[in-house]
């Protein structure tokens, strides 16, 4: 779990060399803004400053962030003390990392009853009209092919994965994951301090914007072919879409601070993360039988305003959505109908299986034996039977891979059972990012041997001596070469990817595979 703590200088003079000194249940395995000591008498951690953020002016906030196992959102520091006082009491926040990563389907646990809604079921709104081609906008890129690629919030943490680090020249659209919904039904920002508030260098502290919001605009600025959407929802935070849909008054506010919060913060449009209506997402989640509908109504109305601000602005702004990939997720939505409102639909191809099942699979297949409904091909087919136009589809790629442990050595572990989720890079979720499959294949070549499976069309790596068989499915250069054959064979307009940070930096990763076949 990653947890951020506040620091606050609540004095009227500047605090320089400021320490925190404390005490935690859980292990931290690693910390960012500060640098972490541990100490064999309490408090048993202490943290101290970087070079770049040693002092704080008066009411300046710091945030630090550590990951901490196991998990625990209700434990709190310990034996707290902070030097010098004027600093202020920290707030510790537990905050785990949301995923867009979609809960593949068969979903693990039964979908949540839905809650009967306590007011009529909204209006039905016609089917709208499909939305016309948008008059060019003198300056505006051609968005006629896309590659998108998603950048994790959380990802300046531990991943010390940066916007000015985005390869730019190898895509056109940047989704910036996420954006939270307020208990009012408003976007909001989710973690304000990587958002808006963290330093970067050239930056001072009493600029209005800092953080990824203000790197963003700068990297658009050196890219002007380079457009910005900010991605609301997604796994963690997806709880309030039910009901901010569920009536018109409820969909034209949300729809309201949707538009004022692109405009704020120098977005170029709006890109949906519900995950799902009709329910399927997390158990907390509310969802309501008539999402369906509800959906569609709500996009018709971030549409309609966001055409108008466009029309104000003189300029054109994007509403996208990451849809599911599963039939039985397809099936909670009008995909023509809300294919007639949005600039392009993002599929969400991948965990397509996981460890959430105890026998190994491809979680991102674009083939599989006839009638099989999980892979890339049958929920691109779904959609294209349903009468979502080709140059509305977009398929999506993982950039990291899913994995299994306790896999026995027949079959190199392929179709095989397991006793669940292995350690990740991360984590014990069982994910592991490309860079450190493709790390792990060269570091330990005995250990870790990759396969092909010439039918899904997918590669994926067995170590029969690690962690009692560790099996992981995840897309090298070439399966991603052969979905982006795939994509221009279907004529559909490009390829998503979550997310930028797993790829390998060195131009030998998976991106430049996809630029240099898509070729927007």
């Amino acid at each position: 779990m990653e947890v951020k703590v506040v620091l606050q200088n609540k004095g009227t003079t500047t605090v320089s060399n400021w320490s925190l000194a404390f005490d935690y249940p859980s292990a931290i395995s690693s910390l960012w803004e500060g640098t972490l000591s541990t100490q064999s008498t309490s408090p048993r951690y202490k943290v101290t400053p970087k070079s770049w953020n040693s002092t704080l002016a008066p009411g300046q906030s710091l945030a630090i962030g550590f990951v901490a196992t196991p998990a625990n959102a209700a434990a709190v520091l310990q034996n707290l003390v902070v030097s010098p006082a004027s600093a202020g009491v920290p707030i510790v926040a537990p905050t785990p990392s949301p995923t867009p990563v979609a809960t593949p389907s068969p979903t693990p646990k039964p979908t949540p009853t839905p809650v009967p809604s306590p007011t009529p079921i909204a209006t039905p709104v016609p089917t709208p009209a499909p939305t016309p081609t948008p008059t060019p906008v003198a300056g505006q890129p051609d968005l006629s092919k896309v590659i998108v690629g998603y950048f994790a919030e959380w990802g300046v943490y531990g991943r010390d994965y940066h916007v000015y680090e985005i390869p730019a020249k190898n895509l056109n659209v940047v989704n910036y994951a996420f954006a939270d919904i307020s208990a009012a039904g408003e976007v909001v920002l989710y973690d304000s301090y990587a958002a808006v508030e963290k330093s970067y260098p050239g930056d001072t502290w009493d600029q209005p914007l800092r953080g990824n919001f203000n790197q963003l605009k700068k990297l658009k600025a050196q890219n002007p072919h380079l457009v910005t959407l900010i991605s609301v929802g997604g796994w963690t935070l997806s709880g309030r879409f039910s009901d901010l849909a569920l009536t018109p008054a409820s969909r034209t506010k949300f729809a309201a601070s949707a538009v004022a919060f692109i405009r704020k913060y120098g977005f170029d449009g709006v890109d949906i993360d519900w995950e799902y209506p009709g329910g399927g997402g997390l158990p907390s989640n509310v969802s309501r039988p008539e999402d369906k509908q509800n959906f569609t109504s709500l996009l018709t109305e971030l549409r309609r305003q966001l055409d108008l601000a466009a029309q104000a602005d003189a300029r054109r702004y994007y509403l996208t959505i990451a849809a599911p990939a599963g039939p039985d997720k397809i099936a909670n939505i009008q995909p023509a109908a809300i294919a007639a409102v949005l600039d392009w639909i993002n599929v969400m191809t991948y965990d397509l299986h996981g460890a959430w099942e105890n026998r190994t699979n491809h979680h991102a297949a674009l083939e599989g034996d006839p009638g099989d409904p999980l892979t890339v091909r049958a929920a691109m087919d779904a959609y294209l039977a349903a009468g979502v136009p080709r140059d509305k589809l977009v398929v999506g790629l993982p950039f990291y891979g899913l994995s299994w442990k306790g896999v026995p050595n027949v079959n190199n572990g392929l179709a095989q059972s397991s006793t669940g989720a292995a350690t990740g890079t991360w984590d014990t979720t069982g994910m592991f990012d490309y860079w450190d499959i493709e790390q792990r294949l060269t570091a330990q070549p005995t250990a870790y041997r990759k396969y092909r499976d010439t039918t899904a069309k997918a590669p994926w790596v067995y170590a029969p001596t690690l962690q009692g068989g560790l099996f992981i499915t995840y897309e090298d250069r070439e399966s991603i070469g052969l979905k982006c054959d795939y994509i221009n064979s279907q004529n559909f307009r490009g390829a998503m990817f979550w997310e930028l940070s797993g790829d390998l930096t060195d131009g030998t990763g998976l991106l430049p595979v996809i630029k240099s076949k898509v070729k927007p």
